[in-house]
Formats: C-alpha cells, structure tokens, sequence
C-alpha cells in the first residue's frame, strides 16, 4: 500500500513537472484600426514573461498575442490558481493561452500562495501592477479561476480595500457561500458566470449558494432563467449586471472545458 502511494505520488510530481515545461502556445489576433495609444510607448514589450516566487513577490507567467503589439490597449484575462498550483501548472490546467491570446487578451498567471487577507491584497496588488505597467485596458480586466482561484475571482471582485475591480467574473468550483459573501457585502454588481460541477465532493452546493446570493446581489429578476447547454441565465439584472450560472457532472477538480464560452462571455461577443 505504501509503495503505491508513493509511486502516484512521484506520478503527481512528473505530471506537474511536465506542467511546468510544457511549450507556450501564443497565438496571433486580430487588431483594430484604432490609432496607438502613446501612453504605451514607454511600456513593455515582450509577449511572454515568467517572473519566479521569491519571499517578498508573486511568481507569475505572462501572456499575450504572438504578433503583440506594444501600444495597443488590451483585455486582461487573469486567471487564478487552484491550491497548490504554479503559474505554469494553472496555465496548463485551465489552457487559456491559445484561446485567449488569438483574441487579443493579455493573461496573467499568478501562482498560488496559502489563501489570506494579506495574500489577497498581494493578488490584487499583482494585477493592479500589471495592468498598469503593461498596455491594458483598465475597463476591460476579467477574472477567472478554479477552486481556491474561482473563490478569490468572487472574493477579490467584492472586497473593497481591492487595489483593482474586474468588469466581470467567471469562478469555478470556488469555495464560497451565500453566508461567506454576506459577510464581505454587496459592493457592486457585475456580470458574472457561475460555474460549479454537481459531484463536487470538496464544496457541494457552494455554487447554488453562491448564485442565489449574486440573484440579490445583482439584483436580478428571479423568474424562469433561460436555459441552454446546461447554464441558466439570468438577464434582468440592475446595471446589465447578469448572471449565469453553469452546472456540469464531474468532481470538483475538474475544469469545465468551456474556454470559448467563458470567453465570449467575458468579452461580450455573445449577450452577457
């Protein structure tokens, strides 16, 4: 018996190694006409960027289009992490990077740290750096992630010491209630997308939990959703603030292989 579990857990290790070689997959977008914007000039310039955790920093992975073009004003997708996870292995686990880049989007990796107030201040410190000094548009930052990321995404969107507001949201499988986001406190309303497996063995129901505390939050009509592939969405919202909340079989550490989706709504190329 201890023989296994120490060959799955030298498995684990190759894996998450193997996550953290894993090639980066850039792609080329698309850009508008729109003229420069010379408040970039002076910004970075690289498309792809790994700065390592050290005692006083975040670690993160950094990336945006293969043709980047430095003085254009980007989306920034930011996409926390699972517990335990690296900026690499949350790269390879959530697979943003193609997707996300070949529609203009930045992304940003963070790795995880143990979740706590101060850590969630040094999140929202990280990302508001970062769309600071790179070319980003600061009405169009998004937050996505998994578990302990998808917690965070709603956590950080709600906190009002937040060093940055994402315009919308799309958690999964996080770890929050009605009752923990009670005592955070409705502060504003966004759009946001819900997305929580009905197996979860870790959390189970948190994600209903959570929608009904967003219906209020957002304060959206509580009649009859539309429902499509899976996801009710709710549309009569204060502020176009909408909610969509999706729920799919499977535990709790698998991620909804809905990249496109979460998109399209983040960016809005289908109705919010």
């Amino acid at each position: 018996m201890k023989q296994r579990h120490r060959f799955h857990t030298l498995l684990l290790l190759v894996l998450l190694s193997a996550c953290d070689s894993a090639p980066v997959d850039l792609r080329h977008t698309v850009y508008d006409q729109r003229e420069p914007d010379g408040g970039c000039v002076s910004l970075p310039s690289e498309n792809s960027l790994e700065v390592p955790p050290s005692p006083q920093a975040l670690g993160y992975s950094l990336r945006a289009p293969a043709n980047f073009d430095p003085l254009r004003r980007h989306p920034l997708l930011v996409v926390f992490p699972a517990a335990g996870q690296t900026s690499r292995q949350s790269e390879a686990f959530t697979q943003f990077t193609a997707p996300a880049t070949a529609r203009g989007l930045i992304v940003l990796y963070p790795a995880h740290r143990q979740l706590s107030l101060p850590q969630l201040d040094r999140l929202a410190s990280l990302v508001a750096d970062v769309a600071t000094n790179w070319c980003v548009d600061s009405s169009r930052i998004f937050f996505t992630g998994h578990s302990d990321g998808g917690t965070v995404a709603q956590v950080l969107a709600q906190k009002q010491t937040s060093a940055v507001s994402p315009a919308k949201i799309a958690p999964s499988a996080a770890g929050v209630r009605a009752e923990d986001l009670d005592a955070l406190g409705c502060h504003t309303q966004i759009p946001v997308m819900l997305m929580h497996n009905e197996d979860d063995e870790l959390f189970p129901a948190f994600g209903r939990s959570a929608r009904d505390w967003w219906l209020v939050c957002n304060a959206c009509e509580q009649d009859k959703p539309e429902s499509k592939s899976g996801c009710e969405t709710y549309r009569s919202c204060t502020m176009n603030a909408s909610l969509r909340y999706c729920e799919s079989s499977g535990g709790h550490r698998k991620w909804p292989q809905a990249r496109e989706q979460i998109l399209d709504f983040l960016l809005g190329s289908q109705a919010s």
